[in-house]
Order: structure tokens, then sequence, then C-alpha cells
């Protein structure tokens, strides 16, 4: 690929058609498996992904690579998106419709003056035995949708964070470092994700029998 700083002053401001397609055309496939990893559907896959890269047409005029780099923004245009589906009412004509889970901000008075290291150590494996459990329903197709139709129930400063740390497996600290928040806000927030995926999960098994 061309030059992507280029690419991308071509696009906002010449409307160019060509440097355009090269710029898709360069991240189309990893998108479109970002969006296949949260939906285990090859089709709405491919309509999602091309969602996010009219999004991205649509609102380039508006990028400032002073802010963020174009990878990190489009991530979040994706990130957004694949929200948006779960919590439309297209996601609940094809499934079942649930309430949205409780917004995450009141849990923040958690974070008022914790620094990294704060839990115990019980607390910490316990944080990583509920992970890999909701890891392990992630590896299963027909839990896919039921793991992100919860997660998408938070606040979407949350999911963008639970996004990030499981489908791009990025660490704690780059997470932190890319939003501009303390790296324990980020832990707190991801683990109260977690357990909160998880009990849900949980009560449905008892619902089902399963």
């Amino acid at each position: 690929m061309r030059d992507e700083r280029k690419l991308i002053r071509n696009i906002k401001y010449r409307q160019d058609r060509e440097a355009a397609n090269e710029l898709i055309s360069h991240y189309y496939q990893e998108i479109f498996a970002y969006a296949f990893r949260q939906t285990g559907d090859q089709e709405l896959a491919m309509d999602l992904t091309q969602e996010i890269f009219l999004s991205v047409l649509r609102g380039i005029g508006g990028f400032d690579e002073r802010k963020a780099g174009f990878r990190t923004w489009l991530y979040r245009i994706a990130s957004n998106r694949i929200t948006d589906y779960y919590r439309s009412s297209l996601y609940r004509q094809r499934g079942r419709e649930v309430p949205l889970h409780r917004e995450g901000k009141q849990d923040d008075r958690y974070l008022e003056g914790e620094q990294g290291g704060g839990s115990s150590g019980r607390e910490r494996a316990e944080d990583k035995l509920w992970e890999n459990d909701v890891l392990s329903h992630l590896l299963r197709k027909e839990q896919i949708c039921r793991v992100m139709e919860l997660a998408a129930g938070y606040d979407r400063a949350w999911v963008l964070i639970f996004q990030r740390k499981i489908f791009l497996e990025h660490s704690f600290r780059e997470i932190a470092e890319d939003l501009g928040i303390p790296e324990s806000t980020v832990k707190t927030r991801y683990y109260q994700m977690i357990r909160g995926i998880r009990e849900e999960m949980e009560r449905d098994e008892k619902r089902t029998g399963k």
C-alpha cells in the first residue's frame, strides 16, 4: 500500500476513489475477521464490514491524526458498529429480545483511589477463572452472540475495553494508553464485565437446564 497518510489526504480533500479502494483493500480482511469473531456468521460479518467502511468514508473528513492513528480510529468505528448491531431491532429479529444489562457507570465508585495491584490474590485468581469461562463460550459459535448481546448492554466505553482485550488481544496497558484512562480503571471495568456476563450466562444455564 502507498503511504497511508497520503491516501487519507487524497480521500479527504480530493474524494479520490482509487485511494479509497486501496485503503479499504488494505484493511478489509482484518476488519472482516474482527467482525466475524464477534458474530460467528460470515454473511453478517461481511454486511457489518461493508457498513463499517461506509462509515469510515463518510466520517474520514473528521479524522484527525493528531488525536489517534488511523487504525485506532478505524477499530473504534468497527467496535461501535458491532455494538450497535447487538443493540438493534435487527438483532432482536434474528434472536430473542433481552433487556440491556445495567450500565457500568455506577460501578466507577470502586475505581476511586484504586491503583494497580489493589485486589487480593484470591480475587485475581477468581477473575481469571471467570475470564476463562467466558472465553470458552466464545469458542462455541452458538454462544458468541449471547456473550456479545450481554456485553453490548454495558456502557460503550466498557464494551470497547472488552472488545480490544478479547478480540484484539491488547494488553491492559495498551488499552489504557489508547483510551487515555488509568490502567487500573481498564482492569476493573474489564473484570466487572467478565463477571457480569458469566453471572448472566449461569442464569441462562439454570433456565434451560444445560
